[in-house]
């Protein structure tokens, strides 16, 4: 029988054993407890059991999307909860202008909001174009300032690409030029820039590299559209726009790069002939 002093709450108690430190009461028994199990919390076996318990709990209940489908115009999703989503779409057109494109909108999708735009970038751009027409009905000083300042870019840009023209790529530009004349219906002929000069994203090159003949119906549909954007189009629209270039004595590449017929033939039969 020994006196000694709790830990917890520094009362005096009789111990019968040597190891003994905490008093009989059950609140300190309780808090002694639960400082023993923080320490062993923050060692690092505690660390270790904590991490494999919470991804043991996680793959529990984790949902996955198992499949995804579109059954006349309804999304159906499976869960791996095996529970099913069912939501009612719309087949619509996009709302920007120059803009053909075509999409399915789901009911309500976020916050009661029907979608109006097939990608970010076209609800973006309806916006910059709706502020700027309220800035010119109410501030129209400050609407010309915007359109200086746009202008002095275009011109920057366009100093930048066409007039820094290095030496080496000059002759290959005229050679270029030349081959315009061994196509047919010339006049609606137009030299397009396969990667634009003006693009929002990036800015193309002046080099014939970059250069490819284009109808005039089909460069004004391209403008100043992203070459990837351009390639889906392309694909979406095969038919029609190879026979608007077979006119003009055109073809287009895999990559969706317009090449002469004539010279398309050619490589082939020396590509055969080299092999042989």
């Amino acid at each position: 029988m020994i006196n000694k002093k709790c830990i917890v709450c520094s009362k005096k108690f009789v111990a019968k054993q040597k190891n003994n430190i905490i008093c009989s009461n059950n609140a300190c028994k309780k808090e002694r407890q639960y400082l023993y199990i923080r320490k062993y919390q923050k060692s690092e076996n505690g660390i270790k059991k904590n991490r494999e318990i919470a991804k043991k709990h996680y793959h529990k209940n984790k949902v996955i999307l198992m499949e995804k489908k579109l059954i006349n115009g309804v999304y159906v999703k499976k869960y791996s909860n095996n529970k099913i989503d069912i939501k009612i779409t719309l087949f619509r057109k996009c709302l920007k202008s120059n803009c053909e494109n075509t999409f399915y909108a789901i009911i309500n999708e976020g916050k009661g909001i029907d979608k109006k735009f097939c990608s970010t970038k076209c609800s973006d751009n309806h916006g910059k174009k709706v502020a700027l027409e309220n800035l010119k009905f109410n501030n129209p000083k400050k609407y010309r300032e915007i359109q200086i300042r746009q202008n002095k870019m275009r011109l920057k840009r366009n100093l930048r690409t066409k007039y820094n023209v290095p030496k080496q790529e000059r002759p290959k530009i005229k050679m270029f030029l030349m081959t315009k004349e061994e196509l047919k219906n010339i006049t609606n002929l137009h030299l397009d820039h396969i990667y634009a000069l003006n693009c929002n994203n990036y800015s193309g090159l002046h080099v014939a590299n970059n250069f490819q003949w284009l109808p005039s119906e089909l460069n004004i549909r391209k403008s100043n559209m992203p070459f990837d954007d351009w390639k889906k189009l392309c694909k979406q629209n095969y038919k029609e726009y190879s026979k608007i270039l077979k006119l003009h004595g055109l073809k287009f590449n895999r990559e969706y790069i317009t090449t002469p017929i004539k010279n398309l033939t050619n490589t082939k039969k020396y590509e055969r002939i080299s092999h042989d």
